[in-house]
């Protein structure tokens, strides 16, 4: 297979011509340890080409070629993280690429994006606002930064990138950028939560039915889609075993690590 089909016309690396009962070009080639054939069964020097083209640009290990645009790559890299993760996971993904990476780097070829494009979603990110008008957290940005290792980690086990793993520091966050204050509950608040039963619905007040989930969360510690997830049946005397957890995709988890689950006395 080393060789062109017209006789005394040798070249190494190229499809040959085979003749009754087959006619048709046929390569074969090898890429890290794998082996495949390519046939074409167009006649003359188009279908040889045709048959070159399609093997050299075979890339073993995956759907993927180092030729595809990054929109491609990351509808699979989306379709799989759908059968291996929750949706609350992925969906944020689809929103980061459609905001800071497709303008970036989406209509190029996979093989050539660069750290610089990374680059460049992180400073574009960096300067963004939130519907609010407000500069973008610095978590956000992380966020944005670890998608972005997520889907070039895809892209190096499907073989179409080698651009991950880079080395720390390559691609850096402004140090202008903190993290977002959190409004923690001061003791006065304790007590309001502990003594009053009403909140504002709507600029009306009204009785709160969910105030002893509130309490119940405080005092415990427990996440709010550990409470929601909560049974009956997980209530023993007075523990309470979290053995899962409710997102607001209304998908039931097992919770948001190995140590999730764990029991709670009742206060």
């Amino acid at each position: 297979y080393e060789r062109m089909g017209k006789k005394g016309d040798r070249q190494r690396n190229t499809a040959i011509w085979l003749d009754e009962p087959y006619n048709y070009w046929q390569r074969k080639i090898q890429k890290r340890g794998v082996r495949k054939t390519f046939t074409c069964s167009i006649p003359g020097r188009a279908g040889q080409s045709q048959c070159n083209k399609e093997a050299e640009e075979w890339e073993p290990g995956g759907a993927y070629r180092t030729t595809d645009f990054v929109e491609k790559v990351w509808e699979g890299f989306i379709e799989e993280k759908k059968i291996t993760s929750v949706k609350e996971d992925w969906r944020p993904m689809i929103s980061q690429f459609n905001t800071w990476m497709q303008p970036v780097y989406g209509g190029k070829k996979i093989s050539k994006v660069t750290h610089d494009d990374i680059q460049a979603v992180i400073l574009n990110c960096s300067s963004g606002l939130n519907k609010q008008g407000i500069r973008l957290s610095r978590r956000t940005v992380e966020n944005v930064l670890t998608t972005q290792k997520e889907f070039f980690k895809f892209c190096k086990r499907k073989q179409c990138s080698k651009l991950y793993p880079w080395d720390d520091g390559e691609i850096s966050i402004p140090n202008s950028l903190v993290y977002r204050d959190k409004n923690i509950l001061q003791p006065k608040d304790l007590v309001t939560l502990f003594t009053q039963t009403k909140t504002t619905y709507y600029r009306k007040v009204v009785e709160d039915p969910l105030i002893h989930a509130y309490r119940f969360e405080t005092s415990t510690g427990i996440r709010p889609g550990e409470t929601v997830g909560l049974k009956w049946c997980d209530i023993v005397g007075r523990i309470v075993h979290l053995q899962r957890s409710s997102n607001l995709s209304k998908e039931v988890t097992s919770g948001k690590n190995d140590n999730a689950r764990r029991s709670s006395a009742l206060t």
